[in-house]
């Protein structure tokens, strides 16, 4: 494992970032984001992400590793001894603002997976960026078995009261399966 702060190598195709939680929660979901890891690392995209090894993290990052994909985790330093085994390159932030400005910058998608406070933040991050022209990324929302359903409703009511513009549904674009992601990926 190598630590930096630059990044050297850059990764063979596309950058993913992935935000999800590194709670560790029900086998479906666990198995969900292995798959994705697996879909889309042996597709040739790199991951982007939190870098821990725990929870939904690791199961991503153990579908890149087992495609023996290119994975680069950004982590604070406080947490480094938590750091993926798979992670062929980390990089080392002050604090996870800085970790999400990395992988902000050095991510050519995002995509939203299933998780929780974390997550949200990291996803309402790309998308108030997006909204203001600043980011031109896409986003992706992985909604495994509608995971997104209420969150999106609530975007739309948003919407509809004003307190978004009506583009913004149009600046995510929602996928129900690893092949529908690697399909927007392929797509970009």
């Amino acid at each position: 494992m190598k630590i930096s702060s630059e990044m050297n190598n850059k990764p063979k195709g596309k950058k993913v970032c992935i935000f999800t939680s590194s709670s560790v929660v029900a086998d479906e979901y666990m198995e969900a984001m292995a798959q994705l890891g697996r879909t889309l690392g042996g597709a040739g995209c790199s991951l982007v992400f939190g870098g821990f090894s725990n929870g939904l993290m690791q199961k991503v990052a153990d579908g890149f590793m087992e495609a023996r994909a290119d994975i680069i985790g950004i982590v604070p330093t406080r947490w480094k001894k938590e750091v993926h085994e798979g992670c062929t390159q980390v990089i080392e932030t002050k604090d996870l603002a800085g970790r999400k400005a990395r992988m902000i910058r050095d991510s050519d998608v995002f995509i939203a997976a299933p998780g929780g406070t974390g997550t949200l933040d990291e996803l309402f991050e790309v998308l108030d960026l997006k909204q203001t022209g600043d980011l031109p990324q896409p986003i992706l929302i992985y909604n495994y078995r509608g995971f997104f359903n209420p969150l999106l409703r609530w975007m739309e009511q948003l919407a509809e009261i004003g307190f978004v513009p009506a583009k913004f549904s149009g600046m995510i674009r929602v996928c129900e399966t690893p092949e529908d992601i690697l399909q927007a990926v392929r797509e970009l």
